[in-house]
């Protein structure tokens, strides 16, 4: 049988690695693009045989139909959900996309799934920042919060038939090929410039978790035997931020430096990681921060 799969964000950084592993592992890949795919790895040296690009409209009606037409078309046997749209600290001017990209968008999709499609396996990328001191809900902030309302959406498609869900909480990934400008992008940016960095004081915990480790959780999920439900993906090893650089500059030999308590933190910084209720079961993390940190320096 011909294993069909429908992807959202496969232009992120989680979306391109987990595209590239669908398609080793014999999937048709359908995803959603909203203008044409950038050429950049690790997409661009996959066979891409198998990967049909479907461009969304402007406007939420053209959308509604291009998600309408795939699922009649193809069938998808799951669909996965990554776009997002992250702000950490928001301006009223970012209200607009945060609502489209993260609550419109999938909700169109949910429908879709809903009117057109057979019973489907529903992914979605939630994330650790929806659990503010480890609160059964309590957004970080206002990016999290739309994460939780698309998540409310979500119930009632499972309630009404047609969607079989599963949640992955996602911690902070990292790896190679991160377009995103994230600690180790500016760690590695110092430590070639030699151009302090001004951090908090660093005494906050951070979960990093290694890419393959999050494609995997996917992947795991696609299984029917993983019942739905609301799943974290951490790597269950928490460094403080001041540690993480020690670990950084240990492993790669680099000098990186650092003025710690130059600012203050964030409103609402997560000090420490969300104490998971539920991990995935029958998958676990297997790359270490060390080892993690040497494969992606090795990739640049």
């Amino acid at each position: 049988m011909k294993k069909t799969i429908a992807l959202t964000g496969i232009s992120g950084f989680v979306g391109s690695h987990l595209a590239c592993q669908l398609l080793k592992d014999g999937w048709e890949v359908h995803a959603w693009v909203r203008r044409s795919l950038p050429n950049r790895a690790p997409l661009a040296t996959a066979d891409r045989s198998q990967l049909t690009l479907h461009e969304l409209g402007q406007s939420p009606e053209e959308r509604m139909m291009s998600f309408t037409e795939v699922l009649m078309e193809h069938k998808p046997q799951a669909v996965i959900h990554l776009v997002t749209h992250f702000v950490g600290v928001h301006q009223s001017s970012d209200l607009p996309k945060l609502a489209d990209s993260n609550v419109l968008f999938g909700m169109q999709l949910l429908e879709a799934i809903q009117q057109q499609a057979p019973k489907t396996r529903f992914i979605l990328a939630g994330t650790a920042w929806q659990h503010f001191e480890s609160a059964a809900y309590d957004p970080v902030s206002l990016y999290a919060a739309t994460k939780q309302a698309f998540e409310d959406i979500l119930k009632y498609y499972q309630n009404v038939g047609k969607i079989e869900a599963v949640i992955l909480k996602l911690f902070d990934a990292y790896g190679p090929h991160d377009y995103r400008g994230k600690l180790f992008h500016m760690l590695r940016t110092a430590a070639k410039s030699q151009q302090n960095l001004a951090f908090s004081p660093g005494e906050q915990w951070i979960d990093l978790i290694y890419i393959d480790d999050v494609v995997q959780a996917f992947v795991h999920a696609l299984d029917p035997e993983v019942r739905q439900g609301e799943y974290g993906v951490s790597s269950g090893q928490p460094v403080r931020l001041k540690e993480l650089i020690q670990i950084y500059q240990k492993t790669t030999g680099k000098t990186v430096p650092v003025e710690f308590g130059a600012r203050p933190y964030r409103p609402r910084e997560m000090m420490t990681p969300w104490k998971i209720g539920n991990r995935l079961p029958g998958w676990n993390p297997q790359i270490s921060l060390e080892q993690g940190i040497c494969l992606m320096e090795n990739e640049l």
